[in-house]
């Protein structure tokens, strides 16, 4: 990511800042391990998932599931450091997608249960997730939580779009294509014909209250991404 002549580069275990126009290093932020459960031939990863970090208003918010650290850009001082909400049946939640606008820092809980397909060599897709079961808003600076949407069914990382003081999002079942046993090694899909896809129903919500702005009513949305 790049903001004021600064590029933020994770690796395995560290998120670093250098000068984007020499590559001298500025900052390094250790998060142990954070992104080795996409060192795999799987081929997926963030184009499913999301990605773990994101750069707004001279700061850096990146998590490692169980917590988003809020960095200076400048220093990669330490600013903040949030939780996300727990489940609706009140156990500790898993950070999933994350963005921010500035002033509102957008955060959901993924769904553990959900593993994301492997699509090339056999790899252990465990910590893949790019399904979630709410969508939440926090004040970018403190933490403290503005508002939730739980939803009806599940909402695919790739479904989430921001912007205009809107966040849109398509609330659908998984896809039957997605349902799957990592054990079976033959992960045989059934032919394009085949496949019933579920469609889901967008909605529009404030992204200061949460409130729903507008929804479609009909469930028609195809809803395996979304993007304004």
């Amino acid at each position: 990511l790049f903001q004021d002549g600064r590029m933020f580069v994770e690796g395995i275990g560290a998120l670093r800042a250098v000068n984007a126009y020499n590559g001298r290093s500025l900052w390094e932020f250790p998060l142990p391990n954070v992104q080795a459960a996409y060192n795999a031939d799987h081929l997926s990863g963030t184009a499913v998932t999301s990605s773990n970090f994101c750069v707004a208003g001279g700061s850096v918010y990146v998590h490692d599931k169980q917590r988003c650290y809020r960095l200076d850009a400048a220093t990669g001082r330490k600013l903040g450091e949030f939780t996300p909400p727990v489940d609706r049946q009140g156990r500790a939640g898993a950070w999933g997608y994350i963005a921010c606008d500035g002033d509102v820092l957008f955060g959901s809980l993924a769904n553990p249960q959900h593993l994301t397909r492997y699509a090339y060599l056999r790899a252990d897709m465990r910590e893949l997730w790019g399904e979630s079961t709410a969508l939440f808003a926090l004040d970018a600076r403190t933490g403290e939580l503005r508002w939730r949407y739980d939803a009806e069914e599940s909402i695919r990382h790739n479904a989430i779009a921001i912007g205009n003081g809107r966040v849109f999002l398509i609330d659908r079942a998984i896809a039957n294509e997605d349902k799957w046993n990592s054990d079976d090694a033959s992960r045989k899909l059934p032919a394009v014909a085949e496949l019933k896809h579920p469609l889901g129903r967008l909605l529009a919500l404030n992204s200061t209250t949460g409130k729903t702005a507008w929804s479609r009513e009909r469930r028609d949305a195809f809803g395996t991404m979304l993007a304004l």
